[in-house]
């Protein structure tokens, strides 16, 4: 991660160690969708973008509103030229359908009273098969609908703001329990001093951390001075 100019937090060591398991052992035990949480800023969803490369996994990334529709993710009957257009395919089933990739829905909390966040059900529940039922297959096919199986060698991280910030839904207790969830920051109102301090001394070290890759030319003395000084501004 350091090599990408990504400064590693102790949560992030977990949260590496959670999706290299799914990655090794593709099974039911092992939650398919990780979820982030945490206040805008904390590097949600570029850790996505980062772990994706090191995993060899495609990145294809989404971010949702409340504007977000389903037929961007399942297609549908439109109006055509010549009359009425099925599409049943989209770039999010067709990586659901291949495999190799690293699909992050970032703000997924924000979808418009939490359609996407339902419809997403079988990805959540380690379903092998995702059925389309609003979409009518072909008269020459066998099935009434068009279904696409869901590969096990992909990845579902959705990263969100907590659900007491504006226009986000809360997300239901049934996918939590689907689910693996990180808290990706810093609780600043626990009241343990001992906790406190580790979380400032652990920012100081990660500002360290990144003045060491970006600005390597300055003194050790210098760096150290810089480190503490940003580091209390940032913890304060």
């Amino acid at each position: 991660l350091q090599n990408y100019g990504y400064a590693v937090r102790e949560m992030d060591k977990r949260l590496i160690s959670q999706l290299a398991r799914r990655v090794a052992f593709k099974d039911e035990a092992i939650s398919r969708v990780t979820v982030l949480e945490g206040i805008s800023g904390e590097g949600k969803t570029q850790l996505c973008q980062i772990i994706s490369r090191i995993m060899g996994y495609k990145n294809l990334g989404f971010t949702i509103h409340k504007r977000s529709s389903l037929e961007e993710f399942r297609g549908g009957v439109f109006p055509g030229k010549d009359g009425l257009v099925i599409e049943n395919d989209t770039p999010f089933l067709k990586a659901e359908r291949e495999g190799g990739y690293l699909i992050n829905f970032s703000e997924l909390n924000t979808s418009y009273k939490g359609a996407l966040l339902y419809w997403l059900y079988p990805e959540f529940s380690n379903a092998s098969t995702r059925l389309l039922p609003e979409i009518p297959a072909h008269f020459s096919e066998e099935e009434l609908f068009y279904s696409n199986p869901i590969s096990s060698d992909n990845l579902y991280v959705v990263d969100i703001n907590p659900d007491d910030y504006r226009a986000r839904e809360r997300i239901p207790q049934q996918m939590r329990n689907f689910s693996t969830s990180f808290w990706m920051g810093y609780d600043y109102s626990e009241e343990d001093t001992g906790y406190q301090g580790s979380v400032k001394e652990e920012i100081e070290e990660l500002i360290k951390g990144l003045f060491e890759i970006h600005f390597s030319s300055i003194s050790k003395k210098e760096m150290d001075r810089y480190s503490n000084i940003l580091g209390e501004l940032y913890y304060s």
